[in-house]
């Protein structure tokens, strides 16, 4: 949402088919409103075990956030080396979980990644670059409030 107003707002995810789905959600302050968003990315489901991975095109500044969904038995997977957590990996009910992460770009490009758990199925995988305001002489970019999970 560009320049939301000010105060508290719900995220709310409505599934118009069951039986699972998952979401998270962050707060960011800093972002560039004139153009928030710069490339996209997406992954679709991997197999059992398949390291998922996406490389977005940056400039100095900006920031990469990914969020990832997976289901097998309430296994973590674990983020890649380089992504800092924004939320832990959360069971969301029985078997979808959900989880997010982000990397300050320092160059032309970043590589999000989520690792599954031994013999869990990993996917969709989102990614996307957030464009800085300080880039436009605005306030440096800040991660404000962590994730939230639905199901």
């Amino acid at each position: 949402m560009v320049n939301p107003p000010t105060g508290t707002a719900d995220v709310v995810v409505t599934w118009s088919q069951p039986p699972f789905g998952g979401a998270v959600a962050s707060e960011w302050t800093g972002v560039n409103q004139a153009t928030p968003i710069g490339d996209t990315d997406s992954a679709a489901e991997g197999s059992a075990d398949q390291i998922l991975s996406l490389t977005l095109t940056t400039t100095s500044g900006d920031t990469g956030v990914s969020g990832i969904g997976y289901w097998d038995n309430n296994t973590i997977p674990t983020k890649g080396a380089s992504d800092n957590v924004i939320d832990t990996p959360t069971p969301v009910n029985e078997e979808v979980v959900c989880g997010s992460s982000y990397q300050n770009a320092s160059g032309a490009s970043v590589t999000m990644s989520w690792d599954p758990s031994a013999g869990a199925v990993t996917g969709p995988m989102t990614a996307m670059v957030l464009k800085d305001a300080a880039a436009g002489g605005g306030p440096a970019m800040n991660l404000v409030y962590r994730s939230i999970h639905t199901a």
